[in-house]
C-alpha cells in the first residue's frame, strides 16, 4: 500500500538530484535543509532510503503524511513541524500548544 512521505535531509540538495529521487519533489526550507516529498509503497520508500545514504546525504526525519498535509508541506513560510509519539501517532505542534 502507497502512502504519502516527506523525508527531511540536511543540507540543500540541487536539481541534478531531481531525477535520482524520481516521484519525490525536492524543495527547500529557510533553515538549509531539503524536503523530498511523495508518495512510496514501503519498497520503493526504502529505496529512497538507499539513494540518499549511497552519496552520503544525511536523513534527518521521515514522516507520512496524510493527503491534505503532503498538499500543504509549507503554510504562510514556515515548514510543518510533525514529531512521532508511538503510542498517539504523529502530532501538528502548532495545533498542540
Amino acid at each position: 500500500m502507497s502512502a504519502q512521505y516527506q523525508i527531511k535531509v540536511k543540507g540543500q540538495l540541487d536539481a541534478k538530484f531531481s531525477e535520482w529521487f524520481r516521484d519525490f519533489a525536492i524543495s527547500h526550507t529557510s533553515h538549509g535543509d531539503t524536503l523530498l516529498t511523495g508518495t512510496a509503497d514501503q519498497a520503493a520508500l526504502h529505496g529512497v532510503l538507499t539513494r540518499c545514504r549511497d552519496p552520503g546525504i544525511t536523513i534527518i526525519s521521515i514522516n507520512p503524511l496524510a493527503a491534505a498535509e503532503a498538499a500543504k508541506t509549507f503554510s504562510k513560510g514556515r515548514e510543518k513541524s510533525l514529531e512521532l509519539d508511538t503510542r498517539r501517532g504523529f502530532i501538528d505542534h502548532r495545533r498542540t500548544s
